[in-house]
């Protein structure tokens, strides 16, 4: 076998660590915008420039854990492939019958 010998454990690890990263980065840059929707709103009505600079820039820094959540689970697709051919097949088959029909 070519490249590092890596335990399965090692391997379920890696990948368990992957998902939950990505799983969480995502969720949260999902949240976001309802997050600064009421900010923005709270803002207008007080009157507060100071809250509405916050909610612009939580807003970016939302968008970019978002995107890095994404490609977190691009990922896990490619750890599980590398690590898991077996595995990845059967998803493969499951998820996207009517390609592989």
């Amino acid at each position: 076998m070519i490249g590092p010998q890596i335990s399965p454990n090692t391997q379920s690890l890696m990948i368990g660590l992957m998902a939950l990263i990505h799983f969480t980065m995502v969720s949260v840059g999902g949240l976001v915008p309802l997050v600064v929707l009421l900010m923005e709103g709270y803002a207008l009505r007080t009157r507060n420039e100071y809250l509405l600079r916050m909610a612009k820039n939580l807003l970016k820094i939302g968008l970019e854990v978002g995107v890095v959540g994404a490609v977190l689970g691009s990922g896990v697709v490619i750890l599980l492939i590398g690590l898991k051919p077996l595995v990845i097949t059967l998803l493969f088959n499951q998820f996207f019958w009517l390609i592989v029909l």
